[in-house]
């Protein structure tokens, strides 16, 4: 009988190392499964729009005077030696924004000619849909 619990110690021992060496040799002797996901007669096209850029430009040290209305609010801008107030009227109330801090990113997005990007940055801020190119027309030197 002691010889039958000697044998089975030792098995219990080595049984479990041989399976674990065996998992080992198995797992590290795979060869990496490629896997193509290819749909034949199937290419990708990208089409590419120009974008519609309308080109406009500004005199910063004005004077200029420009009047835009929409949706019953009236807009005034106020342009002298790069100093640029917004006069917002809605009704009875009358607003007053300094933007001559902005002037030199409006020039940046000006020397692109692409008024449309400023366009929906408005957009973004306002919610409300912008034709710079129709407030860049009404501007007319006055002096203020």
């Amino acid at each position: 009988m002691d010889d039958f619990f000697s044998i089975a110690s030792k098995a219990v021992m080595i049984v479990p190392i041989v399976i674990v060496i065996f998992a080992l040799v198995l797992k590290f002797n795979e060869k990496p499964i490629k896997i193509y996901n290819r749909i034949d007669g199937i290419s990708p096209t990208v089409t590419i729009k120009p974008r519609n850029t309308k080109k406009v430009s500004i005199d910063f040290e004005g004077p200029l005077v420009c009047h835009y209305k929409m949706e019953g609010q009236e807009y005034r801008v106020y342009i002298k030696n790069r100093q640029v107030r917004l006069v917002v009227k809605s009704g009875e109330k009358t607003n007053e924004l300094d933007l001559s801090k902005y002037v030199a990113n409006m020039e940046g997005v000006l020397a692109t000619n692409d008024i449309t990007s400023l366009e929906e940055l408005i957009y973004r801020y306002t919610s409300k849909k912008v034709d710079v190119q129709e407030i860049v027309n009404s501007c007319k030197k006055e002096i203020f």
